[in-house]
């Protein structure tokens, strides 16, 4: 978990150009406000070390046991031989990192001597072109794992890095380190960016390709970019992901959010149609409940029963209507709506009741309950302590 918030950070912060600073603070060592923590000989986290803490730049920092990216441990790494190599890559005489990851445990050998990386001033952390004696390299982030592939057929005397993943010889062009097979060369070039500054989109006097994969019958000349970029159309087609979208009105479509569109017939979550809903009516309540005007939805899926029209939100997984209270879409059986409030999380209660997500807790006193530790699952009330939803004396 705290790998994803620290990848998190990375891809905001490149996004946005914000470079964060480590600062100390209260006797400890922070970045962008996340405490800077290492794992000693006996496995358990501990603070980085004050008194021997450096910074390097902007993103790398050391102290007397290890190094760290971004207040990330760069674990196993050795303080005499390591050196920034530059766009997120660093080495010492065992290793080649990207971030905090090793990667030479990626089954592609690196010779660590020889490792460069491509246009070392690029701000580009998260798309890096690289190379050793024995070849050329890109490495990205997919599902916020980091990966290593080597360009399999390259001329690496006229190989050039481009923008945003996509590079070129005098034969090929790539993107994300794959050949966009057939491209034309002399035509060639990168479609506007979106609202993250990515560029996924490419075309040639031939085709338009969408994340280095041509779509397939696209119209050129009426071919456009919406937003989000994920969506794109001509006059004859919808896409998503770079795939036509089957059977929809191209003239009556529209963008509701990010996930979800229509036509005059139907409704679609990214490229699948959802039965029967209304398209006139449907629209998103949160992030998960949704509606039209007869029905309700959680995570696509129909509440039955619920009454659309007096359906709304108490907070992001409850919700209620004249008649009943939901979680998560499911009915809270026997919650009085006009005295129904939510305690604390998953834990709410009535006049009647006090309920854990869509259960009674039984024999709890719902006018003195309350929470003793959220993050254990203790609470109280006059007259017993309750573990995990159940009495402790049932335990």
């Amino acid at each position: 978990m705290r790998r994803k918030v620290i990848f998190l950070i990375l891809y905001f912060s490149i996004m946005s150009f914000v470079y964060s600073n480590y600062k100390m603070k209260d006797n400890t060592i922070f970045f962008n406000d996340i405490a800077v923590y290492r794992k000693n000989h006996f496995g358990v986290m501990v603070p980085a070390d004050i008194k021997s803490f450096k910074i390097i730049n902007d993103r790398y920092a050391k102290d007397r046991y290890t190094v760290y990216f971004m207040g990330e441990e760069i674990r196993d790494s050795d303080l005499e031989t390591f050196e920034v190599v530059g766009r997120g890559i660093s080495k010492d005489k065992n290793s080649v990192y990207k971030y905090w990851t090793k990667l030479n445990d990626l089954d592609i050998p690196l010779d660590i001597p020889t490792v460069k990386v491509f246009n070392e001033k690029n701000i580009d952390y998260l798309n890096t072109y690289l190379k050793d004696k024995n070849g050329i390299y890109y490495s990205g982030s997919e599902a916020m794992m980091t990966f290593l592939r080597k360009l399999d057929i390259v001329d690496e005397k006229t190989f050039q890095e481009l923008e945003k993943g996509y590079a070129k010889d005098k034969d090929r062009i790539y993107y994300k380190g794959k050949e966009i097979k057939n491209a034309d060369m002399k035509t060639f070039r990168i479609m506007k960016e979106d609202e993250n500054e990515n560029r996924y989109y490419s075309e040639d006097k031939n085709n338009i390709y969408y994340e280095g994969r041509k779509i397939k019958n696209a119209d050129m000349k009426t071919f456009e970019i919406l937003n989000p970029y994920w969506y794109s159309k001509d006059r004859n087609r919808v896409y998503y992901d770079g795939e036509v979208i089957n059977d929809i009105d191209v003239n009556s479509m529209e963008i509701i959010d990010r996930e979800y569109i229509r036509d005059k017939n139907n409704v679609y979550h990214y490229d699948k149609r959802l039965e029967g809903r209304d398209a006139k009516t449907f629209e998103k309540i949160n992030s998960y409940y949704t509606k039209d005007r007869n029905n309700v939805y959680y995570d696509d899926k129909k509440i039955e029963n619920a009454v659309a029209g007096t359906f709304e939100i108490i907070d992001s997984y409850y919700a209620k209507d004249e008649n009943r209270i939901y979680y998560e879409g499911e009915v809270i059986k026997n919650a009085d709506v006009n005295t129904f409030k939510i305690i604390k999380s998953h834990y709410t209660k009535d006049k009647n009741n006090v309920y854990c997500r869509t259960g009674i807790i039984e024999g709890a006193d719902s006018d003195t309950f309350e929470i003793v530790n959220i993050d254990k699952e203790l609470t109280r009330d006059k007259n017993n302590e309750y573990s995990y939803c159940k009495k402790v004396d049932d335990e």
